[in-house]
């Protein structure tokens, strides 16, 4: 059975396993749990190293092989067995060499060593991910997300940097946990979008489907509750949140509720401009030009300076979805109630 399992990984790795194939390899992990969490490690460690050459991953595997005998009955060596195998899998294999010390070492499940894990989406992709309990999260460009190995045992448990959707599986017994900067999410089963990238001023938890539960790490015991079509916007520096906390902060609280976007789009009826991402669009409802720049200097890897300020505040409503930069900034410059022009200098935008 082990020698299947890893046939199957290898080939789906190799991205040339069919869906039955994919579905016999499920059925067979589900009769192991220890050789299912170090395939799944296996799978990750592959995605997160892209690491495609032939000539190490059999090094790499070689050295494994050998070391996996020291501590098993003779067998042949697998690299042997299935030599066109590897030729198509390749280089996937080499990842093993980061998995089997947490695989074969002695002692570690025992001592209840955890190794935290972390996925990350590369500047310009999308990444789709399927975790253990059958969750699916999509990690926008720049963004990760790192879990522990006891994920799925009690508590479905993750951190995130960025931004992310989520579609959790539903499962009243384990509750899903999504640490965010200073806010912690916490669902059953549902649908819905976390972004909290480093050095912006909030995070933001837009919900498409269920009910989901926010905390602040500064407030403990005060529960936000978000239900369908509503954003939560958390301002996570320390002076905003100290005066959220107040009770005598003459604004109220600054932890405030907004209503999803919904914006037509010719493609469709209508998309949600906070989850809008997930298919390569960006969309925006009276959105100030600030915010877009900061979101199409993420996708364009640009960063802008303004030399009026009060085109900053200019809004704007619409989707954009395969257009250059260029397109995008003509397209707004011909859109705002206040025209302006530009110029692209390497990697910064220059608005006057």
């Amino acid at each position: 059975m082990e020698d299947r399992i890893w046939t199957l990984l290898a080939r789906q790795c190799a991205g040339e396993a069919t869906a039955a194939e994919m579905q016999e390899l499920e059925q067979l992990l589900a009769q192991d749990p220890v050789l299912r969490n170090t395939a799944q490690k296996t799978v990750a460690a592959w995605h997160e190293q892209g690491n495609n050459n032939m000539q190490k991953a059999l090094t790499a595997f070689a050295k494994i092989d050998a070391r996996i005998q020291q501590q098993a009955p003779p067998r042949i060596p697998f690299y042997k067995k299935y030599p066109t195998l590897l030729t198509a899998a390749a280089a996937c294999i080499v990842v093993l060499a980061g998995t089997w010390m947490l695989f074969f070492r002695k002692g570690s499940n025992e001592q209840g060593a955890i190794a935290k894990q972390e996925i990350a989406s590369a500047p310009g992709s999308i990444r789709q991910i399927k975790l253990a309990d059958g969750s699916m999260v999509w990690l926008n460009e720049g963004s990760k997300i790192g879990y522990n190995d006891a994920f799925n045992d009690k508590v479905r448990e993750v951190w995130l940097t960025g931004e992310a959707f989520f579609d959790v599986a539903k499962n009243k017994d384990k509750p899903f946990l999504i640490h965010a900067n200073k806010v912690n999410v916490k669902v059953l089963g549902t649908a819905f979008n976390i972004k909290s990238y480093p050095g912006e001023k909030s995070v933001e938890t837009s919900l498409v489907r269920g009910i989901v539960e926010v905390t602040l790490n500064d407030e403990p015991a005060k529960k936000y509750i978000l239900r369908p079509n509503q954003k939560l916007v958390v301002p996570v520096t320390n002076d905003s949140l100290n005066e959220t906390s107040s009770a005598h902060h003459p604004n109220a609280s600054l932890v405030k509720y907004v209503a999803l976007n919904k914006i037509a789009d010719g493609a469709s009826d209508s998309v949600i401009a906070e989850v809008s991402w997930v298919d390569r669009k960006l969309a925006f409802y009276e959105a100030p030009f600030r915010d877009l720049a900061v979101q199409l200097g993420r996708r364009y890897h640009v960063a802008f300076i303004f030399k009026d300020k009060r085109i900053e505040e200019q809004v704007f409503t619409g989707v954009f979805y395969e257009q250059t930069l260029s397109e995008v900034l003509h397209a707004l410059s011909i859109t705002l109630r206040t025209p302006f022009t530009y110029r692209i200098q390497d990697n910064t935008v220059y608005i006057y």
